[in-house]
Protein backbone atom coordinates (compact mmCIF):
# COMPACT_ATOMS: atom_id res chain seq x y z
CA UNK A 1 0.00 0.00 0.00
CA UNK A 2 1.87 3.17 -1.13
CA UNK A 3 0.40 6.43 0.99
CA UNK A 4 1.76 10.16 -0.24
CA UNK A 5 1.49 12.67 2.66
CA UNK A 6 1.79 16.67 1.49
CA UNK A 7 2.72 18.36 5.06
CA UNK A 8 3.85 21.90 4.79
CA UNK A 9 3.73 22.64 7.86
CA UNK A 10 6.92 21.02 9.65
CA UNK A 11 5.71 20.32 13.28
CA UNK A 12 1.98 19.16 12.73
CA UNK A 13 3.80 16.56 9.62
CA UNK A 14 5.82 15.32 12.01
CA UNK A 15 2.62 14.73 14.37
CA UNK A 16 1.00 13.06 11.85
CA UNK A 17 4.02 10.63 10.79
CA UNK A 18 4.25 9.46 14.24
CA UNK A 19 0.69 8.60 14.76
CA UNK A 20 0.10 7.16 11.09
CA UNK A 21 2.79 4.92 11.80
CA UNK A 22 2.24 4.46 15.74
CA UNK A 23 -2.03 3.03 14.27
CA UNK A 24 -0.47 1.10 10.97
CA UNK A 25 2.25 -0.64 13.55
CA UNK A 26 -0.91 -2.04 15.61
CA UNK A 27 -2.67 -3.29 12.85
CA UNK A 28 0.03 -5.03 11.78
CA UNK A 29 0.22 -3.46 8.33
CA UNK A 30 3.94 -3.64 7.67
CA UNK A 31 3.08 -3.24 3.88
CA UNK A 32 2.42 0.48 3.88
CA UNK A 33 5.03 2.35 1.88
CA UNK A 34 4.38 6.32 3.46
CA UNK A 35 6.29 9.50 1.77
CA UNK A 36 6.35 12.58 3.48
CA UNK A 37 6.41 15.82 1.27
CA UNK A 38 6.82 19.25 3.09
CA UNK A 39 6.29 20.59 -1.73
CA UNK A 40 3.03 20.21 -3.59
CA UNK A 41 5.70 19.73 -6.51
CA UNK A 42 7.97 17.13 -5.08
CA UNK A 43 4.71 15.15 -4.38
CA UNK A 44 3.36 15.99 -7.79
CA UNK A 45 6.28 14.42 -9.88
CA UNK A 46 6.44 11.34 -7.21
CA UNK A 47 3.12 10.65 -8.21
CA UNK A 48 4.46 11.06 -12.12
CA UNK A 49 6.63 8.10 -11.43
CA UNK A 50 5.03 6.24 -9.34
CA UNK A 51 1.30 6.25 -8.85
CA UNK A 52 0.38 6.41 -5.07
CA UNK A 53 -3.00 4.14 -3.97
CA UNK A 54 -3.47 6.98 -1.23
CA UNK A 55 -2.68 10.47 -1.10
CA UNK A 56 -3.37 12.75 2.56
CA UNK A 57 -3.40 16.61 1.95
CA UNK A 58 -2.61 18.38 5.17
CA UNK A 59 -4.42 21.91 5.49
CA UNK A 60 -3.08 25.18 6.18
CA UNK A 61 -5.48 27.83 7.31
CA UNK A 62 -5.94 29.17 4.25
CA UNK A 63 -5.88 26.13 2.34
CA UNK A 64 -6.41 27.09 -1.07
CA UNK A 65 -3.27 26.01 -2.64
CA UNK A 66 -3.44 22.64 -1.05
CA UNK A 67 -7.35 21.94 -2.29
CA UNK A 68 -5.44 22.96 -5.36
CA UNK A 69 -3.53 20.07 -4.91
CA UNK A 70 -6.28 17.56 -4.02
CA UNK A 71 -8.16 18.55 -6.97
CA UNK A 72 -5.07 17.70 -9.41
CA UNK A 73 -4.49 14.37 -8.02
CA UNK A 74 -8.14 13.76 -8.57
CA UNK A 75 -8.59 14.49 -12.09
CA UNK A 76 -4.99 13.14 -12.82
CA UNK A 77 -5.43 9.74 -11.06
CA UNK A 78 -9.53 8.82 -10.42
CA UNK A 79 -9.04 5.92 -9.15
CA UNK A 80 -6.74 7.75 -6.30
CA UNK A 81 -7.98 7.30 -2.90
CA UNK A 82 -8.21 11.02 -1.39
CA UNK A 83 -7.70 11.86 2.42
CA UNK A 84 -7.76 15.46 3.93
CA UNK A 85 -6.63 16.56 7.17
CA UNK A 86 -6.68 19.79 9.27
CA UNK A 87 -8.43 21.68 11.85
CA UNK A 88 -11.55 23.42 10.29
CA UNK A 89 -14.13 21.02 10.04
CA UNK A 90 -15.42 23.09 7.14
CA UNK A 91 -12.80 22.17 4.93
CA UNK A 92 -14.90 18.18 4.89
CA UNK A 93 -17.29 19.50 2.49
CA UNK A 94 -14.35 21.29 0.12
CA UNK A 95 -13.39 17.63 0.41
CA UNK A 96 -16.57 15.72 -1.03
CA UNK A 97 -16.96 18.04 -3.40
CA UNK A 98 -13.55 16.71 -5.08
CA UNK A 99 -14.18 13.20 -4.02
CA UNK A 100 -12.03 12.91 -1.04
CA UNK A 101 -12.96 9.69 0.86
CA UNK A 102 -12.30 11.19 4.81
CA UNK A 103 -11.63 14.17 6.05
CA UNK A 104 -9.33 13.58 9.18
CA UNK A 105 -9.58 16.08 12.15
CA UNK A 106 -6.64 16.71 13.79
CA UNK A 107 -5.52 16.45 16.18
CA UNK A 108 -6.27 12.96 14.93
CA UNK A 109 -7.48 10.46 17.60
CA UNK A 110 -6.81 6.96 17.60
CA UNK A 111 -10.94 6.70 16.34
CA UNK A 112 -10.28 8.48 13.39
CA UNK A 113 -7.45 7.48 12.27
CA UNK A 114 -9.13 3.52 12.58
CA UNK A 115 -12.36 5.03 10.75
CA UNK A 116 -9.92 6.46 7.97
CA UNK A 117 -8.14 3.15 7.22
CA UNK A 118 -10.82 1.23 7.39
CA UNK A 119 -12.32 3.17 5.01
CA UNK A 120 -9.17 3.05 2.93
CA UNK A 121 -9.12 -0.65 2.93
CA UNK A 122 -12.90 -1.03 1.70
CA UNK A 123 -11.90 1.55 -1.12
CA UNK A 124 -8.68 -0.07 -2.29
CA UNK A 125 -10.78 -3.98 -2.18
CA UNK A 126 -13.15 -2.12 -3.96
CA UNK A 127 -11.08 -1.19 -6.50
CA UNK A 128 -9.97 -4.38 -7.56
CA UNK A 129 -12.62 -6.22 -7.72
CA UNK A 130 -14.06 -7.38 -11.20
CA UNK A 131 -16.92 -9.78 -12.88
CA UNK A 132 -14.69 -12.32 -14.80
CA UNK A 133 -16.56 -13.68 -17.41
CA UNK A 134 -15.76 -16.10 -20.48
CA UNK A 135 -18.15 -16.16 -23.93
CA UNK A 136 -15.86 -18.62 -26.08
CA UNK A 137 -12.95 -16.53 -27.56
CA UNK A 138 -13.99 -13.67 -25.61
CA UNK A 139 -13.23 -12.69 -22.01
CA UNK A 140 -14.69 -9.74 -19.96
CA UNK A 141 -13.34 -8.63 -17.10
CA UNK A 142 -16.10 -5.84 -15.77
CA UNK A 143 -15.37 -3.64 -12.67
CA UNK A 144 -17.96 -4.47 -9.96
CA UNK A 145 -18.13 0.07 -9.45
CA UNK A 146 -19.49 0.27 -13.50
CA UNK A 147 -21.88 -2.76 -12.94
CA UNK A 148 -25.50 -1.06 -12.28
CA UNK A 149 -27.63 -4.15 -12.85
CA UNK A 150 -27.80 -7.67 -14.24
CA UNK A 151 -31.23 -9.35 -15.69
CA UNK A 152 -31.84 -12.61 -17.40
CA UNK A 153 -34.05 -13.11 -19.78
CA UNK A 154 -34.24 -17.06 -20.74
CA UNK A 155 -30.40 -17.64 -21.77
CA UNK A 156 -29.22 -14.43 -22.30
CA UNK A 157 -28.12 -11.76 -19.35
CA UNK A 158 -28.34 -8.63 -19.77
CA UNK A 159 -25.19 -6.41 -17.88
CA UNK A 160 -26.21 -2.49 -17.46
CA UNK A 161 -22.75 -1.01 -17.40
CA UNK A 162 -22.31 2.59 -16.14
CA UNK A 163 -21.12 4.86 -18.97
CA UNK A 164 -22.53 2.58 -21.53
CA UNK A 165 -25.86 3.58 -23.41
CA UNK A 166 -27.04 0.20 -24.49
CA UNK A 167 -26.60 -3.14 -21.69
CA UNK A 168 -23.80 -5.61 -22.65
CA UNK A 169 -26.03 -8.78 -23.90
CA UNK A 170 -24.06 -12.54 -22.82
CA UNK A 171 -25.33 -15.97 -23.54
CA UNK A 172 -24.06 -17.18 -20.27
CA UNK A 173 -26.66 -18.68 -16.66
CA UNK A 174 -26.75 -16.51 -13.50
CA UNK A 175 -25.62 -19.01 -11.54
CA UNK A 176 -22.10 -18.66 -12.87
CA UNK A 177 -22.16 -14.76 -12.04
CA UNK A 178 -23.91 -15.34 -9.29
CA UNK A 179 -20.90 -17.01 -7.44
CA UNK A 180 -18.86 -13.97 -8.47
CA UNK A 181 -20.92 -11.04 -7.19
CA UNK A 182 -20.48 -11.86 -3.04
CA UNK A 183 -19.56 -7.93 -2.89
CA UNK A 184 -22.52 -6.79 0.10
CA UNK A 185 -23.17 -3.34 -2.79
CA UNK A 186 -25.08 -6.19 -4.92
CA UNK A 187 -27.93 -7.11 -4.04
CA UNK A 188 -30.71 -10.04 -5.60
CA UNK A 189 -34.47 -8.49 -6.43
CA UNK A 190 -35.95 -11.46 -7.96
CA UNK A 191 -34.35 -14.81 -9.15
CA UNK A 192 -33.53 -13.04 -12.86
CA UNK A 193 -32.46 -9.85 -11.64
CA UNK A 194 -29.39 -8.33 -9.56
CA UNK A 195 -29.20 -4.38 -8.80
CA UNK A 196 -25.78 -2.66 -7.62
CA UNK A 197 -27.09 -0.55 -4.77
CA UNK A 198 -24.39 2.41 -5.42
CA UNK A 199 -26.49 3.29 -8.54
CA UNK A 200 -30.16 3.33 -6.55
CA UNK A 201 -31.58 6.56 -7.43
CA UNK A 202 -34.65 6.34 -5.54
CA UNK A 203 -37.07 3.93 -3.42
CA UNK A 204 -40.41 3.81 -5.16
CA UNK A 205 -43.64 2.52 -4.23
CA UNK A 206 -43.53 0.19 -7.77
CA UNK A 207 -39.93 -0.67 -7.23
CA UNK A 208 -36.32 1.06 -7.69
CA UNK A 209 -35.17 3.43 -9.57
CA UNK A 210 -31.84 2.87 -11.20
CA UNK A 211 -29.25 5.85 -11.96
CA UNK A 212 -30.23 5.25 -15.53
CA UNK A 213 -33.59 6.12 -15.18
CA UNK A 214 -34.90 2.03 -15.63
CA UNK A 215 -37.33 1.18 -12.70
CA UNK A 216 -36.38 -2.20 -11.51
CA UNK A 217 -40.08 -4.13 -10.28
CA UNK A 218 -39.90 -5.69 -6.90
CA UNK A 219 -42.39 -7.77 -5.35
CA UNK A 220 -45.11 -6.71 -2.82
CA UNK A 221 -44.21 -8.70 -0.18
CA UNK A 222 -40.74 -7.85 -1.02
CA UNK A 223 -40.80 -4.45 -0.57
CA UNK A 224 -40.24 -4.39 3.21
CA UNK A 225 -37.11 -6.28 3.61
CA UNK A 226 -35.40 -4.88 -0.12
CA UNK A 227 -36.00 -1.31 1.18
CA UNK A 228 -34.90 -1.68 4.58
CA UNK A 229 -31.32 -3.37 3.07
CA UNK A 230 -31.08 -0.59 0.38
CA UNK A 231 -31.64 2.06 3.21
CA UNK A 232 -29.19 0.07 6.14
CA UNK A 233 -26.53 -0.27 2.79
CA UNK A 234 -26.94 3.50 1.23
CA UNK A 235 -26.91 5.17 4.85
CA UNK A 236 -23.41 2.96 5.78
CA UNK A 237 -21.74 3.17 2.46
CA UNK A 238 -18.15 5.16 2.30
CA UNK A 239 -18.96 8.77 0.39
CA UNK A 240 -18.13 8.31 -3.36
CA UNK A 241 -17.92 11.19 -5.78
CA UNK A 242 -20.74 9.52 -8.37
CA UNK A 243 -23.27 8.66 -5.30
CA UNK A 244 -22.71 12.02 -3.69
CA UNK A 245 -23.06 14.38 -7.30
CA UNK A 246 -26.98 12.43 -8.10
CA UNK A 247 -27.38 12.89 -3.90
CA UNK A 248 -26.87 16.35 -4.65
CA UNK A 249 -28.61 17.15 -7.68
CA UNK A 250 -32.02 15.36 -6.40
CA UNK A 251 -31.43 17.04 -3.21
CA UNK A 252 -31.35 20.61 -5.18
CA UNK A 253 -34.42 19.37 -7.32
CA UNK A 254 -36.54 18.86 -4.18
CA UNK A 255 -35.44 22.13 -2.42
CA UNK A 256 -36.29 24.33 -5.92
CA UNK A 257 -39.38 23.04 -6.56
CA UNK A 258 -40.48 23.56 -2.54
CA UNK A 259 -39.23 26.72 -3.62
CA UNK A 260 -41.22 27.43 -5.92
CA UNK A 261 -44.57 25.91 -4.48
CA UNK A 262 -44.12 28.12 -1.06
CA UNK A 263 -42.69 31.21 -3.37
CA UNK A 264 -39.19 31.43 -1.50
CA UNK A 265 -36.56 32.93 -2.04
CA UNK A 266 -32.95 31.91 -0.30
CA UNK A 267 -29.86 33.41 -0.14
CA UNK A 268 -26.43 33.27 1.54
CA UNK A 269 -23.93 36.51 1.87
CA UNK A 270 -20.61 36.20 3.28
CA UNK A 271 -19.77 39.20 5.76
CA UNK A 272 -16.92 39.88 3.80
CA UNK A 273 -19.15 41.67 1.19
CA UNK A 274 -19.59 39.15 -1.39
CA UNK A 275 -23.63 37.42 -1.97
CA UNK A 276 -22.64 33.75 -2.90
CA UNK A 277 -25.75 32.30 -3.35
CA UNK A 278 -29.34 33.10 -4.72
CA UNK A 279 -32.04 30.46 -5.49
CA UNK A 280 -35.57 31.39 -6.82
CA UNK A 281 -35.33 35.06 -6.83
CA UNK A 282 -36.93 34.75 -10.20
CA UNK A 283 -39.85 33.70 -8.78
CA UNK A 284 -40.40 37.24 -6.49
CA UNK A 285 -38.15 39.65 -8.54
CA UNK A 286 -38.47 38.56 -12.17
CA UNK A 287 -34.79 38.69 -11.86
CA UNK A 288 -32.58 35.39 -12.58
CA UNK A 289 -29.92 34.37 -9.45
CA UNK A 290 -26.90 34.73 -12.27
CA UNK A 291 -28.21 38.57 -12.53
CA UNK A 292 -28.29 39.25 -9.42
CA UNK A 293 -25.51 37.78 -8.44
CA UNK A 294 -23.71 39.69 -11.07
CA UNK A 295 -24.48 42.51 -10.47
CA UNK A 296 -24.07 42.57 -6.78
CA UNK A 297 -20.50 40.97 -7.64
CA UNK A 298 -19.42 44.34 -9.25
CA UNK A 299 -19.89 46.16 -6.01
CA UNK A 300 -17.15 43.50 -4.02
CA UNK A 301 -14.60 45.98 -4.65
CA UNK A 302 -15.93 49.41 -3.27
CA UNK A 303 -15.06 50.20 0.57
CA UNK A 304 -17.09 48.84 3.12
CA UNK A 305 -19.38 51.72 3.48
CA UNK A 306 -19.98 52.58 -0.38
CA UNK A 307 -20.62 48.88 -0.62
CA UNK A 308 -23.21 48.98 2.17
CA UNK A 309 -24.67 51.85 0.28
CA UNK A 310 -24.50 50.13 -3.11
CA UNK A 311 -26.27 47.26 -2.09
CA UNK A 312 -28.57 48.92 0.25
CA UNK A 313 -29.82 50.87 -2.92
CA UNK A 314 -30.06 47.46 -5.19
CA UNK A 315 -32.37 45.60 -2.76
CA UNK A 316 -33.98 48.10 -0.49
CA UNK A 317 -36.33 51.08 -0.34
CA UNK A 318 -34.68 53.71 0.70
CA UNK A 319 -37.40 54.39 3.81
CA UNK A 320 -36.49 51.27 5.04
CA UNK A 321 -32.87 51.77 5.71
CA UNK A 322 -33.56 51.89 8.98
CA UNK A 323 -35.34 48.46 9.83
CA UNK A 324 -32.09 47.35 7.50
CA UNK A 325 -29.51 48.58 9.30
CA UNK A 326 -30.90 47.31 12.41
CA UNK A 327 -31.46 43.59 11.37
CA UNK A 328 -27.79 43.51 10.18
CA UNK A 329 -26.09 44.67 13.39
CA UNK A 330 -28.65 41.90 15.28
CA UNK A 331 -26.41 39.23 12.62
CA UNK A 332 -23.03 41.06 12.96
CA UNK A 333 -23.55 40.39 16.47
CA UNK A 334 -24.74 36.54 16.36
CA UNK A 335 -28.42 36.88 16.72
CA UNK A 336 -31.10 36.40 14.17
CA UNK A 337 -33.01 38.86 12.36
CA UNK A 338 -36.46 39.21 10.95
CA UNK A 339 -38.53 41.93 9.77
CA UNK A 340 -40.66 43.01 7.14
CA UNK A 341 -39.14 45.90 3.80
CA UNK A 342 -39.66 46.77 0.47
CA UNK A 343 -37.47 44.70 -1.61
CA UNK A 344 -36.21 44.80 -5.33
CA UNK A 345 -33.57 43.59 -7.77
CA UNK A 346 -31.88 46.31 -9.71
CA UNK A 347 -34.53 48.29 -11.39
CA UNK A 348 -37.59 46.04 -10.70
CA UNK A 349 -40.49 47.45 -8.68
CA UNK A 350 -40.39 47.49 -4.86
CA UNK A 351 -42.35 44.45 -3.37
CA UNK A 352 -43.14 44.44 0.40
CA UNK A 353 -41.32 40.81 1.57
CA UNK A 354 -40.60 39.08 5.19
CA UNK A 355 -37.15 38.65 5.46
CA UNK A 356 -35.35 35.93 8.26
CA UNK A 357 -31.54 36.02 8.45
CA UNK A 358 -29.37 33.41 10.32
CA UNK A 359 -25.69 33.87 10.97
CA UNK A 360 -23.36 31.12 10.93
CA UNK A 361 -20.60 31.57 13.14
CA UNK A 362 -17.29 30.04 13.46
CA UNK A 363 -15.36 30.59 16.32
CA UNK A 364 -17.51 33.47 18.03
CA UNK A 365 -17.18 35.57 14.81
CA UNK A 366 -20.17 35.25 12.20
CA UNK A 367 -18.86 34.89 8.78
CA UNK A 368 -21.98 34.13 6.72
CA UNK A 369 -25.53 34.61 7.26
CA UNK A 370 -28.48 32.37 5.32
CA UNK A 371 -31.93 34.10 4.44
CA UNK A 372 -35.05 33.64 2.82
CA UNK A 373 -37.22 36.41 1.55
CA UNK A 374 -41.07 35.60 1.27
CA UNK A 375 -43.10 38.61 -0.20
CA UNK A 376 -46.33 39.34 1.88
CA UNK A 377 -49.73 38.60 0.16
CA UNK A 378 -51.55 40.65 -2.21
CA UNK A 379 -54.09 42.03 0.10
CA UNK A 380 -51.32 42.78 2.53
CA UNK A 381 -49.28 44.29 0.01
CA UNK A 382 -51.95 46.74 -0.62
CA UNK A 383 -52.16 47.74 3.03
CA UNK A 384 -48.44 48.39 3.80
CA UNK A 385 -48.63 50.74 0.54
CA UNK A 386 -51.69 52.54 1.94
CA UNK A 387 -50.06 52.95 5.45
CA UNK A 388 -46.30 53.90 3.98
CA UNK A 389 -48.53 56.64 2.07
CA UNK A 390 -50.19 57.93 4.94
CA UNK A 391 -46.97 58.24 6.72
CA UNK A 392 -45.49 60.67 4.44
CA UNK A 393 -48.95 63.22 3.96
CA UNK A 394 -48.03 65.84 6.67
CA UNK A 395 -50.42 66.47 9.20
CA UNK A 396 -53.68 68.41 8.60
Amino acid sequence: MKIVVLATEQMEGEQLRRDLWAYLDSVSDGSADIRFFDEADRLLRSCVRETPEIAIIMLTENAGAELRVGRKLKSSYSQLVLILAGHRAEYALEGYRMGALYYLQLPAGWSDLEQGYQLCMAALRRKQDKLMLQMGKSSYALPFERIMYLQVSGKTTSIALYGESAPLQLRCPMKEICGQLTDRRFLPIFRNCIVNMDFIQELQADGLQMLDGRILSIRRHDQSRIFTECRVYLMGRPPSEKGMLSDLTHYKERLLLALRVANICVFEVALQQAYTFFENAEAIFGVSDDIILSDVASYAKLPPEEYRRAVSAYFSHPEDEAVVAAAFQDVLAGRRAEYTARMKAGQTKFIWCHIVVQPLVRHGIPVRMLGVIMPLPARQQYRMNKRAEAKKQPPE
